[in-house]
């Protein structure tokens, strides 16, 4: 098997390096400090990532260039944010992407949109404004995008639906996110098969728009979504894993959920579901595992 040579001639760490798996969420393994001269094993089955630290600062970049190059798998979210930094890892075959709680610029972003390998892109607690996600829609290979605890509320998926993200097969969403959103995601023909809406301000009034999504994962955990809301997504054909932990269902919303037998992992925690009608659904989704209440 061969080596990845990497070498950080710095004074400090400029972070920890691992090994992710392709398939997301891109589980790491931790496998060092970014010091010194370092030989890894090259897997083809992994991302070579690299999760910047404190200390790794601006100056530092033009010293490692060569090195960074190397990297698959960036994570910024333990140190510094810089769009420096940011622009000089662009030139990497980036593969997944991690700016939490990052303050990015238009420009951080035109740049971003620029990285054409990317397919998983993390923004939780980064300062976004609506209008700025557009940037990404072009990217060819974008699946996945994380953006739970930002500021974007609604009006972003209104516009993403018309610029591209034709790829988006995963969407995690912040908590501004109301029933208009889900609208706005039906509307816009979206292909998404993943999408995290836990937290948020959905209602029963999104069960229509959720329905007619291709989804085949929904999070509703700690949302008003109730058993109203059952009665229109029960009509989804391909939902196959439901979180509602945390919601407003009840035993009455079981009947809609029986209806939905192409269900394979359904969770009810924290509901008021009760242990008898828990009993009783499971009686009728033989082949789906039911968790709670």
């Amino acid at each position: 098997m061969q080596a990845v040579k990497l070498n950080f001639p710095l004074a400090k760490s400029a972070g920890n390096l691992y090994q992710a798996q392709k398939n997301f969420p891109h589980s790491k393994t931790w496998v060092g400090q970014a010091l010194g001269q370092i030989d890894l094993p090259a897997r083809e089955d992994s991302l070579l990532g690299l999760a910047f630290s404190y200390d790794f600062s601006e100056k530092d970049a033009p010293k490692v260039t060569e090195t960074l190059s190397h990297f698959t798998s960036v994570d910024f979210s333990m140190g510094t944010f810089s769009g420096k930094v940011l622009a000089a890892m662009l030139a990497s075959p980036l593969v997944e992407l991690r700016l939490d709680f990052a303050a990015l610029s238009k420009e951080d972003l035109e740049n971003l949109a620029k990285q054409e390998s990317i397919e998983t892109l993390w923004f939780t607690g980064a300062s976004l404004r609506d209008e700025q996600l557009v940037h990404l829609g072009p990217l060819p290979k974008l699946t996945s995008l994380a953006l739970k605890s930002t500021a974007l509320s609604s009006r972003a998926l209104e516009l993403m639906s018309g610029a591209g993200f034709q790829s988006l097969r995963r969407l995690h969403l912040p908590a501004n996110i109301d029933d208009q959103g889900a609208e706005f995601l039906a509307r816009g023909g979206s292909l998404i098969t993943e999408l995290d809406l836990s937290f948020s301000k959905i209602s029963d009034a999104a069960g229509k728009a959720l329905a007619s999504l291709k989804l085949e994962t929904l999070y509703l955990n700690d949302t008003a979504f109730g058993d109203a809301g059952l009665e229109q997504l029960k009509e989804s054909p391909t939902l196959k894993v439901l979180f509602l932990n945390g919601s407003k269902i009840s035993d009455k919303g079981l009947t809609q959920l029986a209806e939905m037998p192409a269900l394979e992992h359904l969770e009810l925690r924290d509901t008021k579901i009760t242990e008898m009608g828990a009993a009783r659904l499971r009686g009728k989704l033989k082949d789906c595992a039911v968790f709670g209440p």
